[in-house]
């Protein structure tokens, strides 16, 4: 069973590919929403970065192709 995603997260991806996110989502990640290409990755964790006033390192942006991934992250760095 997948957890709740955050729902911060959630409002950010949306706002970052002008796309809207139903409750019943599966999974959120750069294979479902066709806007979230490698320029959308830089745009969304900027967006993430601010938002949650971190820093990722530069090495683990590439990996962080989904909400779940993102979130595992702050939860790394106790920002959620």
């Amino acid at each position: 069973m997948k957890r709740k995603i955050n729902d911060k997260i959630i409002k950010i991806i949306e706002d970052t590919f002008n796309v809207k996110i139903n409750d019943s989502y599966e999974e959120i990640s750069s294979d479902t929403i066709e806007e979230w290409d490698s320029l959308g990755q830089i745009n969304l964790i900027m967006a993430i970065e601010k938002y949650f006033d971190v820093k990722f390192p530069t090495e683990l942006i590439p990996l962080m192709d989904s909400a779940e991934k993102i979130q595992e992250q702050l939860e790394k760095m106790g920002k959620i």
